[in-house]
């Protein structure tokens, strides 16, 4: 155990740590891709605690230098982006590339080079831990200001309040702790190297300031920022829900006024932002928007004569296509054009959905009303 942690400190840490690596395991099991990437998220500091407590343990040895060693701070910044983003979007693989691929090659750098080049690796510590924090100091800095700016922009306009304010604390509670703590270590860094024989310095930058900073501050803002990434994430499995909640609660079938509560605000998500023309919007984005579950939307849209949300969309496109070959758009653009303006990324998807529902082809349905008009 690490002799610098009072043996309550190394308790509490040791539980948050377990608990974290338990919140990955329950997200390991779904589906969606959101999950994933937050369970990876509390993998990573679950195994932060292990490596501060078990440092003897595992220096030495290649696998688990890779299970619980160092240097994984270089993916949190890019997994944190991905979980927010992926609340209303798809992620590419070129996204994934582009985010990943430095952390990825700083990360093989040291776990091969301590690994398999111990003298090289001892040769070059010094240097490397400096270049380290401060690309996790831009790092960190640069996913907050990517995950703030996506937040205001897209997810405050399509989460209900609750869901946005959730992830939102998430968010700043998890960088806040990340930068002071990155911060701290380079004025550690800093007091050793540009004063390396100053005492005063030594002693009041370096001892008491980083101390009681560290115990003061970043101790409980860290102990605060791990529960509430475990609520956070146990909040997301959708099994779990249900232990929170009063056994007298349950979920009772839409009203006629809630019925048309939903039915305005499906016309406002859709028809007015046409937000269907956006392929990556997910089911699950459009469920937190109307704080519904997915069963009572699904009702809702058999109700509209509607076979699953897949032909609706459909049918919103459609209308949007027609609509703009009835306003004249014939005059500037061709049937492919207009098709990927109205939403649809496939010609022969156009043609046949189009097909399927109005029972003529784009072609037909344009001169007939090029012609009236």
């Amino acid at each position: 155990m690490n002799p610098d942690f009072h043996p309550v400190v190394s308790g509490i840490y040791l539980l948050i740590g377990i608990q974290l690596i338990l919140a990955f395991v329950l997200l390991l099991y779904k589906s969606r891709k959101s999950h994933l990437v937050l369970g990876l998220l509390c993998l990573l500091l679950g195994m932060w605690f292990f490596r501060r407590f078990f440092w003897d343990l595992w220096k030495n040895y290649p696998l688990l230098i890779v299970l619980i060693g160092g240097y994984k701070e270089v993916f949190l910044g890019p997994l944190a982006f991905f979980h927010t983003k992926l609340k209303v979007f798809k992620i590419t693989r070129k996204e994934y590339v582009l985010h990943l691929i430095v952390p990825s090659l700083i990360y093989l750098h040291y776990v091969i080079s301590r690994s398999f080049f111990p003298e090289y690796y001892l040769n070059i510590r010094g240097y490397s831990s400096w270049l380290l924090q401060i690309f996790l100091l831009f790092s960190y800095s640069f996913y907050l200001f990517l995950c703030l700016r996506l937040l205001k922009r897209e997810l405050k306009k399509v989460l209900i309040q609750k869901a946005y304010i959730k992830v939102n604390w998430f968010i700043k509670l998890f960088f806040s702790f990340q930068i002071l703590n990155i911060t701290a270590t380079i004025l550690s860094t800093i007091a050793n190297r540009v004063f390396p024989d100053s005492e005063i310095w030594i002693t009041y930058i370096n001892g008491y300031g980083l101390y009681y900073t560290h115990w003061i501050l970043l101790m409980p803002l860290h102990i605060i920022m791990s529960v509430y990434v475990i609520i956070y994430a146990l909040g997301e499995v959708t099994a779990l829900k249900k232990f929170f909640l009063p056994k007298n609660i349950h979920v009772s079938k839409p009203s006629p006024t809630n019925k048309l509560m939903i039915e305005q605000k499906v016309k406002a998500f859709f028809s007015e932002e046409k937000k269907f023309k956006n392929n990556n919007t997910k089911i699950g984005v459009i469920l937190e928007y109307l704080g519904i579950t997915k069963k009572e939307f699904d009702a809702f849209i058999r109700e509209k004569g509607f076979k699953n949300y897949s032909t609706y969309i459909n049918h919103l496109k459609v209308e949007e296509f027609k609509s703009l070959v009835k306003n004249g758009a014939t005059k500037k653009y061709d049937l492919t054009s207009l098709s990927e303006m109205a939403g649809f990324n496939s010609k022969a998807t156009f043609h046949r959905v189009f097909k399927e529902m109005e029972g003529l082809t784009p072609s037909e349905y344009t001169k007939q009303n090029t012609s009236d008009a």
